[in-house]
């Protein structure tokens, strides 16, 4: 129905519309964002609805219609997310439709962020994410054209190992939180020996441990979604049997249990507690985080294969867990030849 040919490196499409034969420029030399426009036009045209030489779409009919499509498909987070950086871009460029939106438009309003005290990490999120919703307004058919948010540079960020926690300071915080704070406590051993992230340690119940199997299985429910939609099991660490079992109950919440799921993001929050027992014991740069990062750091120092820390983390590519391979034993197998 439509045809892509490349002249002097450059894409071009060629399709018929009510019966006349149109030839235009995709201006890209990138065969992916151009096949999405072919695909879009092709949807049109199978549906019967002819296209105008550019599609020219509000901005508020298709975030509408965005907003709807992803209520169904993404995590109310990611939504919130999104939300937040359309609407700064939004009110940086105040464009009334997709069309008018152009790759410098991102050039600036990268520059403008930055300006305004955001990290680059912080801006290449927010571009992450607007090339993500205009992938999807071009394979609806709401935006015709290559991606305008594909070929903004993003800003250099230097990768730094993450900093954990040694076994000393470990015992330490341990014996600090369980003489202040009973949540705190369990908190803290779950993230340190189940590398449990901050909301999974909120949401976390015993009917996730199974300790005649010794097995952790961190699964979702109606009031809790696991990252990447991905359940996973792990091992029970043997210090973390030996204080979850004094405390073991059939079911039920195991920080908390008498906090019930609400609108919040977390259904109880032991970041407050968790501060308190910083300040006595320290680092200044520990955060809940640095626990998983000590799980995961601890774990790759003893010789455990990056491949089966991802799989116990629930990273969804192996290539994340990355960061630990630097603390990993000499590997003899170099001297093989």
């Amino acid at each position: 129905m439509a045809g892509l040919y490349k002249r002097n490196g450059v894409y071009y499409i060629s399709y018929y519309e009510a019966g006349k034969r149109h030839m235009k420029s995709l201006g890209t030399r990138n065969r992916k964002d151009a096949t999405k426009f072919k695909e879009a036009i092709e949807r049109r045209l199978a549906q019967k609805k002819w296209l105008p030489e550019t599609i020219d779409t509000p901005c508020k009919v298709f975030w509408d219609k965005y907003l709807e499509w992803a209520e169904a498909h993404k995590r109310p987070r990611t939504i919130e997310t999104e939300r937040l950086h359309w609407g700064h871009l939004r009110e940086f460029c105040k464009r009334k439709s997709l069309k008018q939106y152009e790759r410098r438009d991102f050039e600036e309003f990268k520059l403008h962020r930055r300006q305004l005290g955001n990290g680059p990490v912080a801006v290449n999120n927010a571009l992450k994410h607007l090339q993500a919703i205009f992938n999807h307004a071009i394979k609806l058919g709401y935006f015709s054209g290559p991606n305008p948010v594909q070929g903004v540079e993003r800003f250099k960020v230097e990768k730094r190992p993450p900093r954990f926690l040694n076994q000393e300071q470990i015992e330490k915080l341990l014996a600090a939180a369980e003489e202040y704070n009973e949540n705190v406590f369990l908190g803290i051993a779950l993230g340190v020996y189940a590398g449990m992230r901050r909301r999974e340690i909120s949401f976390a119940t015993w009917e996730w441990i199974n300790f005649d199997r010794k097995l952790i299985s961190i699964v979702g429910d109606g009031h809790f979604a696991v990252k990447d939609w991905e359940a996973r099991t792990l091992p029970l660490h043997g210090r973390l049997a030996e204080i979850l079992w004094p405390r073991r109950r059939p079911d039920g919440y195991i920080l908390a249990p008498e906090a019930e799921p609400g609108v919040y993001r977390y259904r109880y929050d032991f970041r407050k507690v968790f501060d308190a027992v910083k300040r006595q014991v320290g680092p200044d740069w520990l955060t809940v985080h640095v626990l998983r990062h000590t799980f995961a750091s601890q774990l790759a120092a003893a010789g455990v294969s990056l491949y089966k820390i991802a799989q116990w983390l629930g990273h969804a590519n192996v290539k994340t867990t990355q960061i630990y391979a630097h603390l990993q034993a000499h590997d003899e197998d170099i001297n093989r030849f």
